[in-house]
């Protein structure tokens, strides 16, 4: 299972409620949800999607110089999460960990373009079974947390403290003429993704490609 798919797992995982099995006394406590942590993005998280804070457009072109205009709204929520860990008593049975996460999302949207809008998505939540939490940068096509999101619909993942085998760093590179800066790409190809995305840590998405449409749109400028 790749990286991708491990990702869309916690997420289906993290948001379902999962009662633990082989608990049969009236009183066990690994029966009782305990309290976890309550999770609030860092300001260098922030960073990650800042480029989209004073952005009411995101104006990307076609190779053949075309400008393509994306709207852009930011969203904030706050929303509960509930977890199976091993329970500290009897680590053999499951107990459920209750608590919330800050969610931050910026969409872009075109419906002339693209059906379903592009989220930009900054979240943390415990991550099963290691019991660690990474605040993570999820590009999505579609909302996150949706009963319509489907594997293929997750673009783009980005562990910011954690290990990301599934990712290319490239100091520079040239789309379309122009020259980015600190970009980030996936690489894992066990999954193929409904668009291929790379993401600037200045630009934020610099690059998409709608393999069905047979279109590539490259940045150009925020509004």
């Amino acid at each position: 299972m790749n990286l991708s798919e491990k990702f869309l797992n916690v997420v289906a995982i993290g948001i379902a409620l999962l009662l633990a099995e082989g608990c049969k006394e009236d009183l066990n406590p690994c029966e009782t949800p305990k309290e976890g942590v309550n999770y609030l993005l860092s300001d260098s998280a922030k960073t990650y999607i800042s480029h989209y804070s004073d952005a009411n457009r995101i104006i990307f072109k076609t190779l053949s110089g075309e400008d393509i205009p994306f709207e852009v709204v930011s969203k904030e929520t706050i929303g509960a999460y509930q977890v199976p860990f091993p329970c500290e008593v009897d680590p053999a049975q499951s107990q459920t960990v209750i608590g919330t996460s800050q969610l931050l999302s910026v969409s872009l949207s075109n419906s002339a373009v693209l059906m379903d809008p592009i989220f930009v998505n900054l979240v943390e939540y415990p991550i099963i079974p290691s019991r660690d939490a990474y605040e993570t940068l999820v590009v999505s096509l579609g909302e996150l947390f949706t009963n319509s999101f489907e594997d293929k619909d997750g673009l783009f993942n980005y562990f910011i403290s954690g290990n990301n085998p599934q990712i290319n760093f490239l100091d520079s590179l040239v789309i379309g003429g122009k020259t980015f800066y600190s970009v980030f790409e996936m690489n894992d190809a066990q999954i193929v993704p409904n668009l291929e995305i790379k993401y600037s840590l200045n630009e934020g998405i610099i690059y998409i490609k709608d393999p069905q449409n047979s279109m590539e749109y490259v940045y150009d400028r925020k509004e």
